[in-house]
């Protein structure tokens, strides 16, 4: 097998590996210090009262379903690789992994794909069936998601119809996106357009794989994943409102979840925050508890979640870039990573070695 080649082809500046990983921990700590700042202004007074209850106990019990959570997803993800025959070892698909939780700020955490980028500076695997993983591991988590939302849905007082609109949307894409010869259709009128060939290409082989990965045999045992992993995390919820003086059954806890967090991924914004919070908030007050104390709850399981996910995203990539500096782990036989460099003047790409970084992958000849 020859030289690995990167899935797409636009001309970006040469950024190091370095200057990525600071800008990544600037902007994290700059996010987390405006958004607890802010909380914590709109619920003064109350911080006190609300932390004394917070004991060491329940951090750790949230921190171990939380993680239990991020297991099963990383279960998930290594299903997929499975299925699409990517020959990773286990050692290297998990540092990917877990280094994705560092751009889980984005909408639809489509930052994740870094993971299959990751994979790319040393193995020979596809970005174009990454992105194909990326789709499918979204509509599995947006399905689950609802499914938790369920029962919650009475809570509502208007928006259900919505809610069931959505998801009707999200599970007849995912029928659309099954069905192979749709893709393969659309693509062969798209290649009569020359420009247009190199990237069509690319697109049709993720679309291929995700037909692939949502066919009902693979498609459900991935939902089950994502169902056990989302429904970890909504036990957290459900052992932080018992502190707080709330003792609702288990089942209306995790609709709560559902619900806050499926308008979250609705609202396409980074993480779902302002919007996952919003919802929370009003439905844990409907039950009883103090708009304050509700904020506080709630900012407390981001912290524990989203926020302390995204930090251990970065402390793992940062050590991928430090295997990959050190090269203690070389490529799989056979692959080469490169760089993809775009000549505009020709309208083509070539490759050349990538030395070893993997944000670097785009260079403008």
């Amino acid at each position: 097998m020859g030289q690995s080649v990167n899935d797409s082809c636009p001309a970006t500046k040469n950024v190091s590996t370095n200057q990525w990983i600071l800008r990544i921990a600037l902007a994290l700590g700059a996010t987390t210090g405006i958004y607890v700042g802010v909380i914590c202004w709109v619920s003064r007074g109350h911080i006190e009262s609300v932390l004394s209850r917070i004991s060491l106990w329940l951090f750790l019990e949230v921190m171990c379903l939380v993680c239990m959570g991020w297991t099963v997803r990383f279960f998930r993800w290594q299903y997929f690789v499975h299925i699409l025959k990517w020959k990773v070892p286990w050692g290297d698909s998990l540092i990917a992994f877990v280094a994705s939780f560092a751009f889980s700020l984005t909408p639809g955490k489509a930052g994740e794909i870094v993971k299959s980028v990751l994979l790319r500076t040393k193995h020979d695997v596809s970005l174009s069936q990454g992105g194909g993983i990326l789709i499918v591991e979204r509509i599995g988590d947006l399905l689950a998601i609802f499914l938790l939302a369920l029962g919650g849905l009475k809570l509502l007082d208007t928006g259900r119809e919505y809610f069931l609109f959505f998801a009707t949307c999200i599970l007849f894409f995912a029928v659309v996106l099954s069905q192979r010869f749709l893709s393969k259709r659309i693509c062969s009128r798209l290649h009569h357009f020359k420009r247009l060939t190199y990237f069509v290409t690319k697109i049709q082989e993720m679309l291929e794989s995700c037909g692939t990965l949502l066919r009902p045999q693979i498609f459900f045992p991935s939902l089950l994943f994502a169902l056990c992993a989302w429904s970890a995390e909504a036990l957290a919820f459900h052992c932080m409102l018992g502190v707080f003086g709330l003792s609702p059954h288990l089942f209306i806890s995790a609709s709560i979840f559902g619900v806050a967090t499926f308008v979250g991924a609705l609202s396409a914004l980074p993480g779902g925050l302002g919007s996952f919070e919003a919802v929370a908030i009003l439905l844990l007050a409907n039950l009883g508890l103090s708009v304050a104390s509700a904020t506080l709850l709630v900012v407390f399981f981001r912290l524990c979640t989203i926020w302390f996910g995204s930090a251990v995203g970065l402390v793992a990539l940062l050590l991928w870039h430090s295997i990959l500096a050190r090269g203690q782990k070389g490529p799989t036989k056979g692959a080469t990573p490169v760089a993809l460099v775009y000549n505009e003047s020709k309208d083509s790409c070539s490759t050349e070695p990538a030395d070893g970084k993997f944000f670097s992958y785009f260079k403008q000849s």
